[in-house]
């Protein structure tokens, strides 16, 4: 008799999540929680749709269904329904491992794996066994909770705007990024943001003299030379703040694949690349017989005929690179 009417009594945990549930897929289905959209994946997977709707609407549907049946008492049910969400989860958790975390997937995800356990220890006994397709759900979880750590720790500029046409990504060690240094930094109203890569333990401390010089009214170019050519001002003291956040850029250019430095990152093509008959707005029509172009072995870039950069593997600058003296 009392576990009859226990049967029949409202689930109010599994409840409050699906309440919860139906309000955060409601506010990103009408793109009114666009604040939790931090990770790239989460551009990704927002713009697919069945039949011209959201894929957030079927999450309201959900939860709004999950509702209806834990306030009725239909524990059985409920239960049913959460496990199918939960193994339709964990299929497209596995599929974000291989591509891009999405945040605002990862909170529907633990929302489901909450109710799901709520409804399952409540549907039996508390001690029984855990259950096999939550742990799957779990092992296909945590590649994408450490995926978006790894893209929510972001990079640290040591000069430039925080919206950048370029990307430079430097170490003061390396001859090829003096070069580039001097290319890019001479120019101070170019909108480039400067990355520095500790690649040895004297970068540290190069580093920690360029903030230093910068903190005294420098700018980024003539600290940048004044601590590559004062080697023998000594240590600067660098601080743990700073060697996380070198670390944190070297660790952006480890999921990059890089394995040479300087690395350039732009926003677009340069328009110093583009011919007149190739700038953004203007349409390009060949001639009417023009014979097919070929590659040819012209460089892509003005003169540069080809790339260079260093591994980081030696302390001795790179072949071909060696400053006349």
């Amino acid at each position: 008799m009392f576990e009859q009417s226990r049967k029949n009594k409202a689930a109010w945990v599994p409840a409050f999540m699906a309440v919860a549930g139906v309000t955060f897929s409601t506010l990103q289905a009408l793109g009114k929680a666009d604040a939790f959209c931090i990770t790239t994946g989460c551009e990704l997977f927002k713009t697919i749709s069945i039949q011209g709707y959201s894929l957030w609407w079927a999450g309201t549907l959900f939860f709004s269904f999950m509702l209806v049946l834990c306030l009725t008492g239909r524990r059985a049910p409920a239960l049913a329904v959460a496990g199918l969400a939960l193994f339709i989860d964990t299929l497209l958790l596995i599929f974000m491992a291989f591509t891009a975390p999405c945040f605002s997937c990862l909170v529907v995800a633990v929302l489901i794996a909450l109710t799901f356990i709520a409804l399952y220890r409540d549907n039996g006994s508390r001690n029984r066994k855990p259950s096999l397709l939550l742990i799957i759900w779990l092992f296909a979880f945590c590649p994408n909770l450490f995926g978006t750590v790894n893209e929510t720790m972001g990079t640290w500029a040591i000069a430039g705007p925080e919206q950048p046409d370029m990307q430079v990504f430097f170490s003061p060690s390396c001859p090829v990024c003096l070069a580039t240094i001097e290319r890019f930094a001479s120019n101070p109203d170019a909108n480039i943001a400067f990355f520095p890569v500790a690649e040895q333990e004297s970068d540290v401390n190069t580093v920690a003299r360029i903030s230093n010089y910068m903190n005294e009214g420098t700018s980024f170019f003539v600290a940048f030379k004044r601590a590559v050519r004062d080697t023998s001002s000594g240590n600067a003291s660098p601080s743990l703040s700073l060697r996380w956040d070198l670390f944190r850029n070297k660790a952006r250019l480890g999921t990059l694949g890089v394995t040479k430095i300087p690395v350039l990152i732009t926003n677009g093509v340069p328009q110093s690349l583009l011919a007149p008959a190739q700038q953004p707005g203007t349409a390009f029509t060949p001639a009417p017989d023009a014979p097919r172009q070929y590659p040819t072995t012209q460089p892509t870039m003005p003169n540069i005929d080809q790339f260079s950069g260093c591994d980081g593997e030696a302390a001795a600058p790179c072949p071909d690179q060696t400053p006349a003296h």
